[in-house]
């Protein structure tokens, strides 16, 4: 029987966890990160070592995580194996980079360390959440200092007076996989009080694409917790978050009329969507108009940055799929595609052996492919989020099979 928690009522209900293991250990590294960025600086430009200590705990995760997945026993689902696959390209393009002698700057290839790191943390945390089960207190306070981080770097950036509109920069992303997690990893009063963090900090974020996506995916959210709740506590939610947004539109309620009428209007450059019609359209002509070897292998690592450095100052696509098709080709964007449509599957066992999860896979699953393409997210370190939440999905689903299974051998056994 494996020693996990289990979900009752869509809440989680906490079983024994072995204190010590490489999961809660990763868990608090990544937490420890967390706490460090509140204190150091955001680095700037020629200022990488500022960062340095964060960069440090980040690479002793990733190395942590690997050492793991050495000694633990698989238990390979179609999306992890895809996502070994996706690993092994980016490792192999990454030793074509050094062995052609081009520049190791830290900055240059930190973007493809924290790919790494996301992707490597859906099968750790999958795998080890089999292994050892789930310390709640660890996996609350990484949640807890990720939503603490996030609101520093959105308090830094705004700029709700500005037509240039800063808002919180990209750090709003991230909140998007975190709502799925407090879902199912707090109890009803802290659920809610953390989802009106988010939800507040979203929209102070100014940000088009995780608003939209919030948007779409609140009645979803909806779903999953009206079965916790009582028609008077749903009454006194609906106040509470209509009394909030309220008071917060008079704040930024023409910054994010402005923010969606540019989509549409256009900049007086005639670009649209903030300049990605410009650079999107750049991205993809240099990828297609090249040789055919750029085609289907791509352009390799950095490839992207060096091509928008040179006309937008931007170090990456802004959509996922261009990211990838300019440096991996078309091989990537095979291997890409088809992780997405083995986590499209993972559905049909979630309904099977997890069916309160159905709608924590579709908020996970809407927010990605909206992020993915209108703003990218794999080259950014606050994706790890997506890797802990698809990681407790795929382990929800296993364990489920697992219990059914054990259920049917006594039953058997039995008779």
């Amino acid at each position: 029987m494996i020693d996990t928690y289990q979900m009752e009522k869509g809440a989680v209900v906490q079983r024994p966890a072995i204190k010590k293991n490489l999961l809660n250990l990763g868990l608090l590294l990544v937490s420890l990160a967390n706490v460090l960025d509140l204190f150091v600086p955001r680095m700037d430009e020629g200022n990488y070592f500022v960062r340095l200590p964060i960069q440090l705990v980040s690479v002793a995760f990733l190395f942590t995580m690997w050492v793991g997945l050495v000694y633990v026993r698989k238990h390979w689902q179609p999306v992890t194996k895809i996502v070994t696959i996706l690993i092994a390209l980016i490792l192999l393009y990454g030793f074509f980079y050094i062995a052609l002698g081009k520049s190791l700057k830290a900055d240059d290839l930190s973007p493809y360390l924290k790919f790494l790191s996301w992707t490597t943390a859906i099968v750790f945390f999958y795998e080890y959440m089999l292994k050892y089960g789930v310390n709640l207190l660890v996996i609350r306070v990484y949640i807890i200092t990720f939503i603490i981080a996030v609101l520093k770097k959105t308090l830094e950036a705004s700029m709700f007076e500005s037509e240039t509109l800063g808002g919180g920069d990209t750090a709003s992303l991230p909140l998007l996989f975190v709502v799925p997690l407090i879902l199912l990893f707090f109890n009803n009063r802290m659920k809610f009080l953390l989802l009106g963090v988010v939800y507040l900090l979203i929209l102070f974020s100014l940000r088009r694409t995780t608003i939209l996506a919030l948007a779409i995916c609140t009645p979803l959210i909806y779903g999953y917790i009206r079965r916790e709740l009582k028609t008077f506590h749903l009454v006194i939610l609906s106040g509470v978050f209509i009394i909030a947004i309220a008071y917060a539109w008079n704040f930024i309620g023409d910054a994010i009329v402005y923010r969606f009428s540019e989509i549409f209007e256009g900049r007086k450059d005639g670009s649209y969507g903030s300049g990605r019609s410009n650079f999107y359209a750049i991205v993809w002509n240099a990828w297609v108009g090249e040789s055919w070897q750029n085609l289907v292998f791509g352009n390799g690592l950095t490839s992207v940055k060096a091509l928008l450095m040179r006309t937008y100052g931007i170090a990456h696509a802004h959509n996922d799929f261009l990211e990838i098709a300019y440096t991996f080709g078309l091989v990537g964007v095979f291997i890409w595609l088809c992780w997405i449509v083995a986590m499209w599957k993972l559905r049909k066992k979630i309904k099977m052996y997890f069916s309160y999860g159905l709608n924590i896979f579709y908020i996970v699953f809407i927010a990605y492919l909206i992020v993915a393409l209108s703003s990218g997210c794999v080259l950014r370190a606050t994706t790890l989020p997506l890797g802990l939440i698809l990681g407790v999905l795929l382990y929800q689903t296993e364990w489920g099979k697992m219990q059914l299974n054990a259920q049917q051998q006594e039953g058997e056994g039995g008779d």
